[in-house]
């Protein structure tokens, strides 16, 4: 009697759909031939030696149901996953990546309070799923400090994102550090975060300069009645006449940094034209190219005695006038005799 023919073992339906996730997320971020996602497969060491006609029917399901398409036009098929369904995975993320993430959700708390704020929740939800919890970084930490709180005008940031966005020029009523009201035409460029606020990077098209403006301080914003060239934003340009958020005219300045506080601010970029060299006592010599503006000297006094000014005489002048004057809003006796009596800290 002739031995009946077994059938082969049918794989389980989990086993079938669980490869098939990770198909679909390995095929949302590229494009892969047949043969170099088996081998994605493979080095995923999950799913073992499965044969071409496995994936081949694994991804004609996904073409089937419309989540997954080919291209073939210039050689062998190139599967990929249609961008209606690219995030229908979770991606899995690196831990290097999962901190980029909690840095931008510290970030989007800038926004509480404002006319994006419901927006800026239903990100920090989707990116929740991503990177769940406050483990690596503290909000409250990182922003508590001096934050300045936008709760009035709150259309105001929505008009600066869509201003910045059509690259459309614009009339802007700045009320200035000066106590001036004044109007002028600007391209607004990129906004950014500084020592609690937000400011926008703007271009004068009249003067052809960058400005800074702070948030809280512009009044109005109407389209401009002239037509200006839309203007591409330099980055390093923007950066090179500033330090903080006053702009000037850059110049040559050294400044001597303390032994103890050598390897920290070796380590640490103040800004992008900054150079240091050591010395043998474990000081150290800075140099950078900067203006001499009310956030560099209120920067060196913040690290005095550690940080000392060397030239020129004029920023080394502005800096001691700074401490004299805290000294004296302080009551400098008091403070001479508390100085005597505790010793100082080392950070």
């Amino acid at each position: 009697m002739a031995k009946k023919k077994s059938s082969p073992k049918r794989e389980p339906s989990s086993a079938m759909l669980r490869r098939t996730f990770v198909i679909m997320r390995i095929l949302s971020s590229e494009r892969l031939t047949t043969t170099e996602l088996i081998r994605r497969l493979q080095e995923t060491q999950e799913f073992g030696d499965r044969s071409k006609r496995t994936i081949q029917r694994d991804l004609r399901a996904l073409m089937d149901a419309g989540i997954a398409d080919c291209f073939d036009e210039f050689g062998p098929p190139e599967w990929f996953i249609r961008e209606e369904y690219a995030n229908i995975v979770p991606t899995k993320f690196t831990n290097h990546e999962r901190v980029s993430i909690y840095v931008l959700k510290s970030y989007l708390t800038q926004f509480k309070n404002t006319a994006i704020a419901k927006d800026t929740e239903s990100l920090l939800k989707k990116l929740d799923k991503t990177a769940t919890g406050e483990e690596v970084i503290s909000m409250s930490l990182e922003h508590a400090f001096g934050q300045y709180h936008y709760r009035y005008d709150d259309t105001l940031i929505e008009r600066v994102v869509d201003y910045i966005v059509g690259r459309r020029s614009v009339t802007v009523t700045y009320h200035n550090s000066s106590g001036q009201t004044k109007s002028y035409d600007v391209q607004l460029c990129r906004m950014f975060h500084f020592n609690g606020e937000l400011y926008v990077a703007a271009y004068i098209q009249k003067h052809k300069t960058y400005s800074t403006l702070a948030l809280r301080n512009i009044r109005a914003l109407e389209d401009t009645k002239v037509e200006y060239l839309m203007h591409v934003f330099q980055e390093a340009e923007f950066l090179r006449t500033r330090f903080g958020v006053y702009h000037g005219e850059p110049v040559a300045i050294k400044l001597h940094v303390r032994a103890e506080m050598g390897e920290f601010f070796r380590n640490r970029t103040w800004h992008p034209t900054q150079s240091m060299t050591m010395n043998e006592d474990g000081s150290g010599e800075m140099t950078m190219r900067v203006p001499i503006a009310p956030d560099l000297v209120s920067w060196i006094v913040g690290w005095s005695p550690y940080l000392s000014v060397s030239s020129p005489k004029s920023l080394r002048t502005q800096v001691v006038q700074r401490l004299v004057d805290g000294a004296e809003a302080n009551d400098i006796t008091a403070a001479r005799e508390l100085m005597k009596k505790k010793p100082r800290a080392k950070r």
